[in-house]
């Protein structure tokens, strides 16, 4: 009885270290936040669709904001990725824009917003991945 005890436990053991386990991202970025605090609204966006892409950052009072996007294409005749990179800034909004070179289609943007109000400081990264429609 207890060589089956024995058997069984390394069984299960060998099942649990031979099973296949899904790691997925530790946090999931969303292409968009709108956040209230008391009275002043923060917002970032970014947005891919076929060809072109933006990021956006806006807050409803004087606060300065800044956008960093990143956008990602793949060109269809190479299949070659491409990146391009843009900073943009200034007071209550700001945002950047990307378009796909000739034969490339998007995959994704990333954005990093901030914002600056009244000694508050709001950082917050934003993604959007090209789903084919």
């Amino acid at each position: 009885m207890r060589t089956k005890k024995m058997v069984a436990s390394i069984l299960a053991i060998a099942l649990v270290m031979c099973t296949p386990i899904k790691v997925t991202e530790a946090s999931n970025i969303l292409p968009e936040y709108t956040v209230m605090y008391g009275d002043v609204m923060y917002h970032a966006k970014s947005e891919v669709s076929n060809g072109t892409a933006y990021c956006l950052t806006s807050v409803s009072s004087s606060g300065v904001v800044s956008v960093t996007g990143t956008y990602y294409y793949i060109n269809h005749e190479t299949i070659v990725t491409g990146t391009s990179s843009s900073t943009n800034g200034g007071q209550h909004y700001a945002s950047v824009s990307f378009a796909a070179p000739t034969n490339c289609t998007s995959v994704r943007v990333n954005g990093s917003h901030r914002v600056s109000f009244e000694g508050q400081r709001w950082e917050v990264s934003t993604k959007d991945v090209f789903d084919g429609n």
